[in-house]
């Protein structure tokens, strides 16, 4: 994910960084001479106070809240972004709607909750930002119109880099397979057009 550091200060967002698992994995691979402001949602209270409890420094802006339904960073871009959403968790229409309505989607019409931590992540990148993401199995070929936008959306504006599959179990806590999408909103001259 971050190849592209070298000596630059960057920023990190993760739309539900649960136990803070990516965070901890970017401190320690950081290097030493760049400075990484980490962004952070994590609805889950007890999960919210154990990292916090860890992390209380300057580096850190992490919120007890609902990335969709009460988003605290609306404004900012991030030059990292990443998220392992929980796959299957229902979000309330009115959280989606409010989310669509106080954040410019810069994708229309995606209204499924599946989707809407990805498309969070996209409409908080900037030129040059790279995404990870999670995303169940049935992206790649589900013709639901909102995924196809989605996909169609990466394709034509030549964002997708790779698709990782990682089998059943890979995830703790569950069976159920999933894709790692690798996104790079300004990719490395050999791969563009690929």
């Amino acid at each position: 994910l971050l190849h592209k550091t070298i000596n630059d200060d960057y920023s990190v967002y993760d739309n539900c960084f649960g136990l803070g698992g990516i965070f901890d994995s970017i401190e320690e691979h950081n290097n030493k001479d760049s400075k990484v402001l980490y962004h952070g949602h994590e609805i889950n209270e007890q999960l919210f106070d154990y990292y916090k409890s860890k992390k209380n420094n300057d580096n850190y802006f992490l919120h007890n809240t609902n990335s969709i339904a009460n988003n605290m960073f609306s404004d900012l871009k991030f030059d990292y972004l990443i998220n392992n959403p929980p796959i299957g968790f229902r979000i309330p229409k009115e959280d989606i709607e409010n989310y669509l309505e106080n954040n410019q989607s810069v994708i229309e019409n995606i209204r499924r909750g599946e989707y809407i931590f990805l498309i969070d992540l996209i409409n908080k990148s900037k030129e040059g930002s790279r995404i990870i993401s999670l995303v169940p199995p049935n992206f790649l070929y589900s013709t639901h119109p909102e995924t196809s936008i989605i996909r169609k959306y990466l394709f034509k504006n030549d964002m997708l880099e790779s698709i990782v599959r990682c089998s059943e179990g890979a995830q703790p806590g569950t069976s159920i397979p999933f894709y790692i999408l690798v996104i790079d909103r300004k990719k490395d001259q050999a791969l563009r057009n690929k």
